[in-house]
């Protein structure tokens, strides 16, 4: 299903600066996206961090008070995972409830959350499988990892870390 946002250009729109907020949100909740109107917020979840089954995203809750957006992500009973060392399909054998920092929703710090399932292979054992969003043992995410290694390139890390807000400390 392909998606696009219908909106007006910024001449069909009075300057936000001599309107009073509600005429400026009146005319802001006028844009909607088409193709979209029943669509879940966790299906624009899902597509936006491209994920493929069996890994599904099930709820997103902006919580107001730390100010901080967290995505669930899970996947059904039964699903198959490779064996991290030789890639044989496994079922998952039990699981570890894991987060990670992912880029900002908006000005919104964004966490990942999810059962990151260990298999049990006939050849290998018991292994925690990777995430395809993370590497093995990080706390970020693969994209919120490649935004601040492209930002410590041409900034000194301290202030990359306050633009993060992480520290090692």
């Amino acid at each position: 299903m392909m998606l696009y946002i219908e909106t007006r250009t910024v001449s069909d729109l009075p300057c936000p600066s001599v309107l009073d907020s509600k005429d400026y949100i009146g005319k802001i909740q006028q844009t909607r996206i088409k193709g979209a109107a029943n669509m879940e917020e966790t299906a624009l979840f899902q597509m936006a961090l491209g994920l493929v089954p069996p890994w599904k995203v099930v709820s997103a809750a902006f919580d107001v008070k730390s100010s901080c957006l967290n995505v669930h992500i899970d996947f059904p009973r039964g699903s198959m995972f490779n064996c991290p060392n030789c890639g044989v399909p496994c079922k998952a054998y039990d699981t570890a409830e894991k987060k990670w920092r992912h880029l900002n929703f908006f000005q919104h710090e964004a966490y990942l959350h999810a059962r990151v399932p260990r298999v049990n292979c006939n050849t290998c054992g018991v292994k925690q499988i990777t995430v395809p969003w993370a590497r093995e043992g990080s706390g970020f995410t693969l994209l919120f990892e490649a935004y601040v290694m492209s930002m410590v390139k041409v900034m000194p890390v301290n202030n990359v870390a306050d633009k993060v807000k992480e520290h090692d400390t």
